[in-house]
């Protein structure tokens, strides 16, 4: 499928401009104990040293306009894609607003977090709920295969310092969906405004023209996208 980048016309509740973006992202500290990613290089951007996700970042992801816009923009579309089942792994959950959404929807969430703070924070908020958090890299997460009816993984993928880590965890994600289960996801396009809003901060992103090929590559069928205004999402299913 070609993707033609519209125009940005931003959602007005988002972002009304470039220094909008930059107040939840732009130069925020890098947190105690954050390891560093990958170094930044390429022709139309100088080298810089890259962090995990900085806390401007995370604001952002715990702030009700993701959450206006997950209800609005993102969870109709998904649920148009394809049913989500009964039991749903998620993949870096963060602050959890995106697990919020998914559990009052399917019967059992099982949500795997990287950073350990954020994670420890969710299974505490979470803890009695039908969500069950594990503190794990989901590429090794040690869970069964074939057992999930769904995989969700929302603005998650660019974070992953390289492209081997990242088809690594679409070979995961197609271990452990079930025959007929569906992925399902959210992503940034690769635009000046994003890269600034992820200064200290590991920005690698997944080419949508190029992500229905890979996921291809370890077994996916089809792959459906969209553009919206500064991401992308879309919806792969594995073969039955």
């Amino acid at each position: 499928m070609t993707l033609a980048v519209p125009d940005l016309d931003l959602d007005p509740v988002l972002f009304r401009d470039h220094e909008q973006l930059k107040h939840f992202f732009y130069s925020a500290p890098v947190r105690e104990g954050q390891r560093p990613g990958r170094t930044c290089r390429d022709d139309r951007h100088p080298p810089r040293y890259n962090y995990l996700v900085n806390q401007g970042h995370l604001q952002f992801l715990a702030s009700p306009e993701w959450a206006r816009m997950l209800e609005s923009e993102l969870l109709p579309w998904v649920e148009a894609a394809g049913n989500l089942g009964d039991d749903v792994l998620e993949i870096g959950p963060g602050p959890g607003l995106t697990t919020d959404l998914l559990r009052r929807r399917v019967s059992r969430v099982t949500a795997v977090e990287v950073d350990p703070n954020l994670g420890q924070a969710l299974r505490e908020r979470l803890a009695g709920t039908n969500v069950d958090v594990i503190v794990a890299d989901a590429t090794k997460a040690g869970l069964p295969g074939g057992r999930f009816s769904a995989v969700a993984c929302f603005s998650v993928l660019h974070h992953m310092t390289t492209t081997e880590e990242q088809d690594c965890l679409f070979a995961e994600i197609h271990r452990v969906l079930r025959p007929g289960g569906i992925f399902v996801g959210q992503e940034s396009l690769d635009l000046e405004m994003i890269r600034a809003g992820h200064a200290d901060d590991t920005f690698n992103p997944v080419d949508p023209e190029r992500l229905g090929e890979r996921l291809n590559n370890v077994g996916f069928g089809p792959t459906e996208s969209d553009v919206l205004g500064y991401h992308y999402r879309f919806v792969s299913r594995k073969p039955n």
